[in-house]
């Protein structure tokens, strides 16, 4: 991750961390990668289509008020589904199917 989108998502997601409350937080937020910040869009990916509706629907609004105090900027927020963006956890195995 390039040091400045580092740096804004440490202030962004401070800020959103303040903001939600550590549970709420804990159960949406900490699911979420920053993929990209330019002039006008922060965009942020999520692992499927679920969390992005349902972080849009409950977030989008704090998660803007956030980017833009963390970028002092009037950016937008961007979710979308990278499920590449979310490597499995260590030990993880995915079976695939034996060939029959």
């Amino acid at each position: 991750m390039p040091w400045v989108l580092e740096r804004v998502w440490k202030r962004l997601n401070d800020r959103l961390f303040l903001l939600l409350g550590p549970e709420r937080y804990a159960r949406w937020i900490r699911h979420v990668r920053p993929a990209s910040f330019d002039e006008e869009v922060f965009t942020f990916h999520v692992e499927g289509s679920f969390a992005r509706v349902r972080i849009e629907a409950l977030f989008l609004e704090t998660a803007t008020e956030a980017a833009r105090h963390a970028t002092n900027r009037r950016v937008r927020v961007r979710f979308a589904v990278e499920p590449e963006s979310f490597p499995l956890p260590h030990g993880s195995v995915l079976l695939e199917s034996a060939p029959v």
